[in-house]
């Protein structure tokens, strides 16, 4: 499911300055941050893992808890886990805030927690989990945004939000990016670090089974000089690899350049069978950045939801059809419902051009109560939910009625799947299986596969 961008502005945390507090981490919470629980108010270290006494410079206090960072070089007794982060930006970039742990013990730390989080929701004793669905821990992200600004001409930055912050820390490469990726960070890097400013609100990076893509987003129209500044790096990329460019001026593409127009830039979703499905997303389309975990977690979702050739499949929150075509391949028919028009149009056409006949694509908002409210004269054999962090909550109080045999819900949020969930075990439905998916290694992200059995 898409979830639309909007820049806000944030405030930076009010660094607070006073001695720093001595206190013993007794767990670490389900967004990888220690956990003090033993003082009133509780105190969320970033950087503390379970059973370390450390030193804890405070960042922000609420009424009810404070946060803080912890000290590096207080620790006593540092877990087994505990390792050098190996990245040489992390203690100021913003981007990863796991990389002091090893991804393994940090993903079982984050079950631990949601499992007694859930099983006080639910009201359960055990919970039925599978096994988490793991890949790489570098090299794994094949879209990435990245931030610019070139205010001061002697000083301009190129890279990611910092820590704590709104600056922007500039960084010449980033290990989480694929191989392709990092070196057209590089690249990038070297030349507008070096070059005169220019109009860039941020640049967009993805990489496509066919080549890379550019999107550089300006806050204003460039100049002629801007154009040929791009015009000369595209030229100079096409000697070595693939790399199309595209200029945008608040979001309106007004060049392309490229020396494949007959070849558009595509990604491959694997399928269970191996057999691959072409998907076309441009720089703002919601796309699963982790290539690995997705393919296994289409893999997943196939082998837990069991289409059959008869089914009705009813998919919310399709996108671009991430698991819409697997279904399809596997049932009678798919109706799939996405709330961006633009990705119902691109996925229409899309599968026009690959010969896929039984889909029935549909535009809506299904936060609205009217919509959700009609989702069950479908009469689904089968349900499919992956909606953005929001979750699914009208869907989900029409769902619970519903005649599926089965319901398999993924989620980029715990606290709105809960939520979710608690609605559908309210219905005729029982929690069947569960797993974690470390979508996101290194990050404070957690994401969940769920599938729900009908009584």
């Amino acid at each position: 499911m898409v979830q639309f961008y909007s820049a806000k502005k944030k405030k930076a945390i009010r660094t607070i300055e006073r001695d720093k507090l001595k206190v013993t981490v007794n767990k670490v919470t389900s967004q990888g941050e220690g956990l003090s629980a033993n003082r009133k108010p509780p105190l969320f270290i970033q950087g503390g893992l379970a059973g370390e006494t450390l030193y804890v410079k405070q960042l922000s206090k609420q009424k009810r808890y404070w946060r803080g960072v912890a000290d590096d070089n207080s620790i006593e007794s540092p877990h087994p886990a505990r390792q050098t982060a190996p990245c040489e930006w992390f203690s100021s970039c913003g981007g990863c805030t796991t990389q002091h742990c090893t991804p393994s013990t940090m993903l079982e730390w984050k079950q631990q927690d949601l499992d007694a989080q859930f099983k006080r929701a639910f009201a359960l004793e055990q919970l039925p989990w599978e096994d988490a669905i793991v890949g790489p821990t570098l090299q794994y992200r094949r879209k990435a945004r990245l931030a610019y600004d070139g205010r001061d001409k002697n000083n301009i930055r190129f890279g990611f939000k910092a820590k704590h912050s709104t600056n922007i820390v500039s960084v010449s490469n980033c290990i989480v990016l694929t191989v392709p990726l990092q070196n057209v960070l590089k690249t990038l890097h070297s030349r507008l670090t070096r070059s005169a400013p220019q109009p860039i609100g941020h640049v967009t990076v993805i990489e496509y089974a066919n080549g890379v893509g550019i999107t550089i987003n300006f806050t204003k129209a460039p100049s002629a000089q801007v154009m040929a500044f791009w015009q000369d790096q595209f030229t100079q990329w096409q000697a070595h690899q693939r790399v199309d460019i595209f200029l945008h001026v608040k979001q309106a593409c007004i060049a392309h350049l490229t020396a494949f127009s007959d070849d558009a830039l595509f990604i491959s979703v694997e399928q269970v069978s191996h057999t691959s499905t072409v998907l076309k997303p441009g720089a703002n389309d919601f796309i699963q950045v982790n290539e690995k975990v997705n393919a296994l977690m289409v893999e997943r979702a196939i082998t837990w939801l069991q289409p059959k050739k008869n089914d009705t499949v009813l998919e919310l929150f399709a996108g671009l059809g991430n698991f819409t075509y697997a279904l399809a391949e596997r049932c009678l028919s798919v109706i799939a419902f996405e709330g961006s028009d633009d990705m119902v149009q691109k996925a229409k056409q899309n599968a026009l051009q690959q010969g896929i006949k039984n889909i029935n694509w549909q535009c809506a908002d299904l936060s609205m109560q009217a919509i959700a409210n009609s989702l069950n004269e479908f009469a689904p054999d089968l349900i499919m939910l992956d909606p953005s962090r929001d979750g699914a909550e009208q869907a989900c109080l029409t769902l619970k009625d519903a005649h599926a045999k089965r319901i398999l819900y993924v989620s980029c949020n715990p606290q709105t799947w809960a939520r979710d969930a608690k609605i559908l075990l309210s219905g005729h439905f029982r929690l069947a299986k569960i797993a974690l998916m470390d979508m996101f290694p290194y990050t404070a992200h957690t994401e969940m596969i769920a599938l729900f059995e009908r009584d």
